[in-house]
């Protein structure tokens, strides 16, 4: 009985312990259930050629809170869901020209940096979705440096040498088709920590032609954690049950 106890404590302790590691590095995009998201800022920038004869609205801007895009392209974009919501520069993550025109080329026009605080030391793992190119990631001290190195180099190593991640990331397996497992089409990442702290900051980098460019991030839900933990115990206690019968 002690052994059966003991498994059940350590399952269970392992449990919690991978759920405190989940919620402690980066928080999923779209959170709060607001219009915009109190943990991801944006920055963007037109640093390609606009169509002939066509000027942008807002060619560049800078957000402390990145808008949550509510209306998505559901298929083919991972749906939004509760716990995890796309992010962009509006409701829709469409640029505008000044004429009220959305223009989806495939232009790599926009240049896209979401930056979220890391909670800790840990590696940094989750689920992302992207549209259009995923370009890479980098880390800074502060928020204020994040944003200052704009167009900066950028760690592609691990997104780019996976084979579950191409340049189309909008859950299309081959840029025209949806994969057999939508809607869950998200890739799973881990990034490996590269020397920063806890309280560092964490930037992905994206390129988009401005036309529904936005990006999605999920991470294991801490409810799920627990449920896990739960199950284990009620599988311990038959178990344990089903030994005390069988002595009797």
């Amino acid at each position: 009985m002690f052994s059966v106890i003991k498994r059940a404590g350590l399952a269970v302790g392992l449990v919690v312990a991978s759920a405190s590691v989940a919620q402690a590095q980066i928080s999923p995009t779209g959170q709060g259930g607001g219009s915009n998201d109190p943990n991801w800022s944006l920055i963007w920038l037109l640093t390609g050629s606009s169509p002939a004869g066509t000027t942008y609205a807002t060619p560049n801007g800078n957000l402390a809170n990145a808008n949550v895009i509510t209306t998505i392209p559901t298929p083919p974009w991972q749906p939004n869901s509760t716990f995890s919501r796309w992010i962009g520069v509006n409701s829709t993550g469409t640029q505008t020209t000044s004429s009220g025109t959305a223009i989806g080329d495939g232009v790599l026009r926009f240049t896209y940096e979401f930056t979220t605080k890391i909670g800790s030391t840990s590696p940094i793992t989750g689920f992302i979705g992207w549209d259009n190119i995923l370009i890479g990631y980098r880390t800074s001290s502060t928020l204020a440096a994040a944003q200052a190195g704009f167009g900066g180099s950028v760690n592609n190593s691990v997104f780019g040498s996976s084979p579950s991640f191409n340049n189309d990331g909008f859950c299309r397996a081959d840029g025209e088709h949806l994969p057999s497992d939508y809607p869950n089409c998200v890739s799973a990442f881990t990034l490996p920590n590269t020397g920063w702290a806890a309280g560092d900051y964490l930037t992905i980098v994206l390129k988009g032609d401005g036309q529904t460019d936005g990006l999605f991030i999920t991470t294991p839900e801490p409810a799920t954690y627990l449920l896990v933990a739960g199950g284990l115990l009620a599988m311990f206690g038959a178990s344990r049950r089903r030994r005390q019968s069988s002595i009797a």
